[in-house]
C-alpha cells in the first residue's frame, strides 16, 4: 500500500515518467523486490543484482515513454 501511495503521488507531481496503473506497477515492483531477496539468499553476485535493478529502471522508462 505504501508503494502504491508513493507511486500515485509521484505520477501526480510528474516525478516519474511511467504512466502505468499504480496498483499494477506497485505489484510489479513488489514482485521484483521479492525476487531480489531470493537472489540475495542464493548469494548472487552484486553485479547480477545491480544488472536486474538497471533492467527494471530501463523497463519503467521505456514503458513510460510509449504512447
Amino acid at each position: 500500500a505504501r508503494i502504491y501511495v508513493q507511486l500515485v503521488k509521484a505520477q501526480e507531481n510528474d516525478e516519474i515518467i511511467c504512466d502505468e496503473n499504480p496498483i499494477e506497477l506497485a505489484r510489479f515492483l513488489m514482485t521484483l523486490l521479492f525476487g531480489h531477496r531470493v537472489l540475495a539468499q542464493l548469494h548472487a553476485s552484486s553485479d547480477t543484482i545491480d544488472n536486474t535493478i538497471d533492467r527494471v529502471f530501463q523497463y519503467l522508462a521505456f514503458r513510460g515513454n510509449q504512447q
